[in-house]
């Protein structure tokens, strides 16, 4: 899923938000991060999420899965590997890769992912 978003360091601009995730969302859990930390909660989502600002660059992630003990990781490393393919307005496209294994809270992570998703407005 991808969907424009207030800009994260400047409100007056517009980010993309790709959602990847193993289920269906509905609109209401699409436009509500507590909706989908809730079925995070319940093991009834296991999603990786990234905001890309105007520009193309990532300039926020977060996790929404059950399997890590205490808070979910968020953030981003400059090491890890963005290729944007298309950012249109209309589309977007690209891959995201971890640089290398990361840990938070004693829990160890990384990721590979490749999306392509209509944005909604």
């Amino acid at each position: 899923y991808a969907r424009q978003v207030p800009g994260f360091f400047d409100p007056s601009t517009n980010d993309t938000q790709v959602i990847v995730s193993d289920v269906p969302l509905d609109a209401a859990a699409l436009t509500d991060d507590f909706a989908r930390i809730d079925l995070a909660k319940a093991g009834k989502l296991h999603a990786f999420e990234i905001t890309i600002d105007a520009s193309g660059a990532p300039v926020s992630t977060a996790w929404r899965h059950n399997g890590f003990e205490g808070p979910d990781p968020s953030g981003l490393s400059t090491a890890d590997v963005f290729t944007k393919t298309v950012l249109d307005g209309k589309v977007i496209e690209g891959s995201y890769k971890s640089a290398e294994e990361s840990e938070f809270f004693g829990n160890h992570y990384s990721f590979d992912v490749t999306f392509r998703a209509a944005i909604a407005h």
